[in-house]
């Protein structure tokens, strides 16, 4: 539960079916998406962020988001 939230995980029975669902996604959308998906964690875990900076780093930098993305390798 992060941030008070219920939350579901997702497990894809073939390694290729991701890669087949990500790949269909235009490019910008994927930045839209790992920029709220990197907002998201990060006011999720407010005061816990080193705990999951290297994923915070991963979808900021997917992002275009330089500053947070060094921000968080660095943690």
């Amino acid at each position: 539960m992060a941030g008070g939230t219920l939350s579901e995980c997702y497990r894809f029975c073939h390694r290729l079916y991701p890669e087949v669902c990500y790949g269909g996604i235009s490019s910008i959308r994927k930045v839209r998406l790992h920029r709220r998906i990197g907002e998201y964690l990060e006011q999720s875990f407010v005061g816990h962020a080193a705990d999951i900076a290297s994923e915070l780093a991963n979808d900021f930098e997917q992002a275009q988001y330089p500053e947070h993305t060094v921000r968080y390798h660095s943690e």
